[in-house]
């Protein structure tokens, strides 16, 4: 099968290249880092069934793989990570390598695949991918090559075992059929020299046909297994309110291409995307019946574009966390591919360059957000150490023991609180989020840093109220915001 993908020794050693640009861009996240879920998940033991109820029965099936042989991603950080890099390296390698074949042969040389290669690296170092690594799980890698499978058999038109293929990606995560989508569609482009025709709009038909397919299959097997009830409900599912989900997409869209909710310069990744386009167009002028070549590309790449955000139609609420819209960027990096294919032979050398700037801005940015995350991290570890003496030196005062928490989230403060002094004015996104923003994150975060097995209970909205009376806060104060009775602690999480 993997015929066709034979390479000599000098793009093997491109893999080595793609491996250290991952390895630099996300090398922070081998050190031991978290989330809410992901110490909430440490802490009180992986619920397979949880993977189930989401739909994600190729995850419910991995992880509980890993629980039979002892294998904790959380507490084999290093591992996990490392999988998630070495798979990034691999898809970048092997998509550039698919992308190839579809060259016509005045344009196959060892450049044009760099470039191409350096393009789909786009993909992969980013800010909104960034928080695949953030959810520290292998998972994400395992996934992402299952997306580069799909993509080898849709164009070596396997397409049962391509359906199959994205029916078990889009069960790891359901934002990898964008992916594949994305990157299927583009590879159609290449293939087809930017044409249309009857023929060619079948391939399209049923490429896009499958992959919607798969996405459905896998929503009807939860909804009946939760019908049936095999399955709980996590997430409603509702097709409403079609007016302001088009306008939450909008929303998301601006924020992207104005600065990608704050996590790059502004208007860079617009110009950028816009630069593209018009090299690609520049391009297509000269090409034989130009304007279908043109209007067809132009609308493809608006389908790519817009693809990721299709979710929200299915989405009770519209949710755009960065896990969710990342494939953006893969339409973004296949977009860039399309120049080297499509653009002026006189334009590659500088347009390498614009490329090659337009990744170093991004990995810094990536770069800043780790951080970003590593701090945030250790500034709630410290947190969590502070609170824990606090409660030692009331149970040495007035020997009690400390048995329960009862905590209340100060949610107009905690998430927002270290951001000022963050080096990334990151939005919308959870990578200098503190841990205690999530409700499920605040006793795991204590517990684990502390080592101590406190009960927790979220409390009321009224209770707060009651006992701390109705209190704000525009600044961490334990001597206000713990309060102690006897042997449960109150405290206002902020």
């Amino acid at each position: 099968m993997w015929e066709k993908l034979k390479c000599n020794m000098c793009k093997k050693s491109i893999i080595l290249i793609n491996f250290l640009v991952v390895l630099f861009s996300y090398s922070l996240f081998l050190n031991d880092t978290f989330s809410s879920d992901s110490l909430s998940l440490y802490m009180s033991g992986n619920d397979i069934n949880s993977y189930f109820n989401n739909g994600r029965f190729t995850l419910g099936i991995f992880f509980g793989f890993l629980d039979l042989i002892n294998f904790d991603s959380v507490e084999n950080q290093f591992i996990s990570q490392m999988i998630k890099i070495l798979a990034c390296s691999i898809f970048v390698f092997f998509i550039s390598l698919i992308f190839e074949q579809a060259l016509p042969e005045n344009k196959k040389n060892k450049f044009n695949f760099l470039l191409i290669n350096l393009c789909f690296l786009i993909a992969v170092v980013n800010p909104y991918y960034t928080e695949t690594f953030v959810f520290v799980s292998p998972d994400w890698g395992i996934g992402l090559l299952l997306v580069l499978l799909s993509v080898f058999l849709f164009s070596e038109k396997k397409y049962i075992s391509a359906f199959i293929c994205s029916f078990i990606s889009v069960s790891a995560y359901q934002v990898w059929i964008f992916c594949i989508l994305i990157l299927v569609f583009s590879y159609l482009l290449v293939k087809n020299d930017f044409d249309i025709n009857y023929s060619v709009l079948k391939e399209y038909f049923i490429v896009g046909f499958l992959s919607v397919l798969a996405a459905g299959v896998n929503l009807f097997i939860n909804r009946l297994g939760i019908a049936l009830g095999f399955l709980d409900e996590v997430k409603s599912v509702g097709i409403n309110n079609i007016y302001d989900k088009i306008k939450e997409i909008i929303l998301c869209l601006k924020y992207t291409f104005n600065n990608v909710c704050g996590m790059m310069p502004e208007k860079f990744l617009f110009l950028f995307f816009i630069l593209v386009c018009l090299l690609l167009g520049y391009g297509l002028f000269y090409k034989k019946n130009r304007w279908r070549r043109l209007i067809w590309t132009y609308f493809i790449i608006g389908v790519m574009i817009l693809t990721p955000f299709m979710i929200a139609f299915v989405q009770r609420v519209p949710y755009f966390p960065s896990r969710i819209i990342f494939p953006v960027f893969f339409a973004i990096a296949s977009s860039a591919v399309l120049v080297v294919v499509g653009g002026r032979d006189n334009t590659f050398k500088g347009y390498g360059i614009i490329v090659g700037i337009y990744l170093i801005v991004s990995w810094w940015n990536v770069e800043l957000l780790c951080l970003d995350h590593y701090v945030s991290n250790q500034l709630d570890f410290e947190y969590a150490r502070i609170i824990e003496q606090k409660i030692e030196n009331y149970e040495s005062d007035t020997g009690y023991e400390i048995e329960k928490i009862e905590y209340y989230n100060v949610k107009n403060y905690v998430g927002q609180y270290y951001r000022e002094t963050m080096l990334n004015s990151s939005y919308y996104t959870r990578y200098n989020i503190r841990l205690y923003f999530d409700e499920w994150g605040v006793i795991p975060t204590l517990n684990y840093v502390n080592g101590e097995n406190y009960i927790g209970e979220n409390m009321s909205e009224e209770k707060y109220k009651q006992i701390f009376k109705g209190k704000q806060w525009e600044e961490i104060d334990l001597d206000n915001q713990i309060i102690f009775d006897e042997n449960t602690m109150y405290w206002a999480v902020f």
